[in-house]
Order: C-alpha cells, then structure tokens, then sequence
C-alpha cells in the first residue's frame, strides 16, 4: 500500500511529506546530482518535479499534486523491483528516515538484502 498525499505539495511548502517527495523524486529521477532532502520544497525541487512530470505525460506545473504523486509512487515501484526491493516505501519508515535501500558508507548493495541486514 502506497502512502497518501495530505495535501498539494508546491514550491514554498515545508515539511515531512516535503521530505517523502524529495526522497521519491531522487529514486525517480536519475539526474544527478540527487536533491538535497531537507523538506524545503524549494526551486530545485520544483524543477526536478517539472522535469519528471514531462517525463510521465503530466501537466509540467511543478507541484505534486494527486496524479504527479501517483506516478511517483509507480515510478518508485518499478526501481524497487528493477533492484530487487519491493519495500522501499513501507509503512513503518518515518520521514527523513534514510530508505531502505540506502547503503552504508563503503557497503556493496546485495539485490537480495536491506543493508544491515543479515
């Protein structure tokens, strides 16, 4: 189950679920360098949603609304499988926690395994 939007995420909006589209678009979008999670919904950020929703057919508006959230969430899905991790999103991380997927400084990614676990 994919987490919901509370409201319309947009430029100038701050906040946890700032941090999950920040998160998200960084796993979306493989421009690099990856957006600086901080949960300010910033220029970058705006931009970095324009160009995924260009991308994903969408009204490039630069906010996340409903429908840029729901291919987010899709979008996110497919790297997870494409990696071998279908929990990246689950329902006990809390925002700005680091994903699942996130190795450790020096620590190869195993497909099979979360880092740290054994």
């Amino acid at each position: 189950m994919q987490p919901k939007l509370k409201r319309v995420i947009r430029f100038g909006s701050r906040g946890d679920d700032v941090v999950q589209v920040q998160e998200c678009l960084n796993i979306a979008v493989t421009t690099k360098p990856g957006l600086k999670v901080d949960g300010d919904f910033g220029p970058k950020t705006a931009a970095r949603t324009r160009q995924f929703q260009l991308k994903n057919r969408l009204k490039p508006d630069g906010s996340c609304g409903e429908n840029t959230w729901s291919k987010m969430m899709l979008a996110v899905a497919k790297q997870a499988q494409k990696h071998g991790n279908h929990n990246i999103m689950g329902p006990d991380r809390k925002p700005g926690q680091k994903m699942k997927t996130d190795p450790r400084p020096g620590q190869k990614m195993r497909p099979d395994r979360y880092p740290g676990q054994k």
